[in-house]
């Protein structure tokens, strides 16, 4: 990759706990990941952290999360033991 190169982004909301949404996010060159992340994002107000069911219902979106997958789940339970998913260099980007 060079200066200037044109990447792919893509970005998905994987799910969400009481307290956070993860999102995944990815940069691609051609069929190649550059460079992937997990972002553990929260909603607040001046009262703190708003739960993600809260927002989401009054989005009218569905309240329930997908299941995280196991790698991201022990992320965000503080659990893991690698940087990154088994099957980073291999995502479908986006696709499912």
């Amino acid at each position: 990759m060079t200066l200037f190169t044109k990447l792919t982004q893509v970005s998905r909301v994987v799910g969400w706990d009481d307290r956070f949404t993860y999102i995944e996010q990815s940069f691609w060159n051609g069929d190649d990941c550059t460079s992937h992340m997990l972002l553990r994002s929260a909603f607040i107000s001046k009262a703190g952290i708003v739960p993600p069911q809260t927002v989401l219902c009054a989005l009218g979106q569905p309240e329930v999360s997908p299941p995280l997958p196991d790698w991201m789940a022990a992320r965000a339970l503080g659990r893991a033991a690698t940087l990154a998913p088994p099957e980073v260099f291999r995502l479908d980007r986006g696709k499912s």
